[in-house]
């Protein structure tokens, strides 16, 4: 029989939550398919905590942690795709507001010179006014460019972070099709890498202060 002791030891609660939130009606039939595992599929649980041994080894353990896994692929496949097309519109819109502001400084100090050599006031105050405005885009611009928290990370770190989490859930959907999943301690890291992942995702989406579904 298949020996499942390392999922005493397993958080999932990473995958439960961007299942719970990207994919619900999954969950819910996963919770429906395996009733025995409902544990398993709880969104503040602990794989071990509550669990009994008897569960542990039930021979379904090992069908509910890959259902579980593949559930997880696609609530990132698609979590990431809008992830990161968020994050590519920020980042354009961003240096839109930046390429703009620094376009009217150009002209607008130019302005300025031209009225005052030519003595109209009136001109360069209003031309002034577009330079004040101009920094202020500028200013606004460098803060799309930050994350919701912290100034550690800018947007286009974020961005290439979720373009590693699309290759590392591509990889783990290989190998989910592909490696030798019998001895237990290989569907153990599978779920373990994909639970990584679910963090991450919510990681960027956080920082990056994109809404969720």
């Amino acid at each position: 029989m298949e020996n499942f002791d390392g999922a005493a030891h397993l958080s999932v609660r990473s995958i439960a939550n961007l299942v719970a939130s990207e994919t619900p009606a999954e969950l819910a039939r996963l919770r429906t398919l395996f009733p025995e595992q409902k544990g398993l599929f709880d969104t503040s649980f602990v794989l071990g905590d509550e669990t009994s041994q008897s569960e542990l080894h039930d021979g379904r353990r090992a069908e509910a942690l890959r259902a579980f896994a593949e559930a997880g692929i696609a609530a990132a496949e698609s979590r990431l795709s809008k992830v990161i097309k968020a994050l590519v519109l920020q980042i354009k819109r961003a240096r839109t507001i930046k390429l703009v502001s620094a376009i009217a400084a150009a002209i607008s100090s130019v302005g300025v010179i031209s009225a005052l050599a030519l003595d109209k006031r009136h001109v360069a105050i209003a031309t002034a006014v577009v330079s004040l405005a101009a920094s202020v885009a500028s200013i606004i611009g460098e803060h799309l460019e930050q994350p919701l928290t912290g100034t550690q990370k800018a947007l286009s770190d974020l961005l290439v972070s979720a373009l590693r989490a699309e290759s590392k859930v591509a990889d783990i959907k290989i190998s989910l099709l592909t490696d030798d999943l019998s001895p237990p301690e290989n569907l153990l890291s599978l779920v373990r890498q994909m639970n990584e992942v679910a963090a991450q995702i919510r990681e960027i989406v956080v920082f990056g202060g994109i809404s969720e579904p």
